[in-house]
This record gives C-alpha cells, structure tokens and sequence, in this order.
C-alpha cells in the first residue's frame, strides 16, 4: 500500500486516534512543520465486534482488534491491543459467554465484559506490551470443522506498575474493550 502525505514524512506514529479498534498512522513533515492523519478506513471485519468500553489507561481506551478473520487453521492468528499500560505483562481473557454491560466481578474498580462465571471455557493467554503500550496475543484456532459457527469472547486485562499508576481501579487494572468473534472455516 502507498499513501501520500505533506512535504516530507519525517516521523511516524501509529495509535488508535479515533478508538474504532483499528490502527490509524500519523506522519510528521519536516519542513511543513504539519502533521498528517491517515485514519484507517478498512471496514469491520466480518465475524468480528467489538463491545463495551473496558477500564481506560493513562492513554485512554484500550483498544483490542484481531489482526483477520477468525478462521479455523491460520499458523498466525491474534489481538493487537494498544493504549494498553506500557511495558506491561497482560493477559488476554477468551471465553465462550459474554458480560456486554461489563461487571466489576471481584470489586477492584475494573470492568470485566467476559462472562467468568458463565463460561465452560476460559482461557488465559499471554498480552505484554512494549514501550508504546502496544501488543499483541497469539490465538491459535485448531483446524477442526466442529469450531466453526462457535462464537467466544475476548478482552485484554493489564496492572499498571506502581509507579505509573492512574487507572479509576485501586488496583491500577486495567481492561479492554471486549471483542465478540465467530469462527468461520
């Protein structure tokens, strides 16, 4: 893909500027002294929604979108998370039930939308982000035709370090938004 922006690109930033779950790229010109926003455009994906607003960072609403459609036997499959605390260790919490309100489940100040005391599954996986608070959790969909049509749930959950904390939670835990998506073959 090309794009185009004023004078001369100098920097780049990616951030989720409009928090659609989807990665928008900022372009800093040198000489212009202006900066360019290219929003990303492409349209949801199918089988693919996010929900409900999650505990926001420092940076503002922790987005979670997955990087394709959610088909059964993809090596590469997963969730970018960003303006998640950053350098952080997180977890990515997949279910099969659903909380679309979002409860604060252990009463820590953080706003679950994964349904853990519904679920017949649930899953922890591994969501650390680096300095920009970005990240991303490998999930892998086993090739197997009895997934597909089965719908889960997924949200990331961060603590912020002691010494960065400023989350609404006592705890400094912070959550995503959640994402609803159904396995297609």
């Amino acid at each position: 893909l090309h794009f185009t922006s004023d004078g001369e690109p100098w920097s780049l930033a990616l951030a989720d500027l409009d928090l659609d779950g989807r990665t928008d790229v900022l372009a800093g010109n040198r000489f212009q002294h202006r900066i360019t926003v290219l929003r990303s455009r492409i349209g949801g994906l199918p089988n693919v929604s996010p929900y409900g607003a999650g505990t926001p960072s420092c940076f503002g609403t922790v987005t979670l979108a997955a990087i394709g459609p959610p088909k059964i036997g993809v090596p590469i499959w997963g969730f970018d998370a960003n303006q998640a605390p950053r350098n952080s260790g997180g977890f990515l919490l997949l279910t099969d039930s659903q909380d679309l309100a979002g409860s604060d489940l252990f009463g820590i100040g953080a706003n679950l939308h994964v349904d853990l005391v519904m679920a017949t599954q649930l899953f922890a996986l591994p969501l650390p982000t680096g300095p920009s608070g970005a990240g991303f959790s490998l999930v892998q969909i086993p090739n197997n035709g009895a997934l597909v049509g089965l719908s889960f749930y997924v949200q990331g959950l961060w603590i912020e370090k002691a010494s960065a904390k400023c989350s609404a939670s006592i705890y400094g835990v912070v959550t995503s938004k959640g994402v609803a998506f159904t396995v297609v073959p």
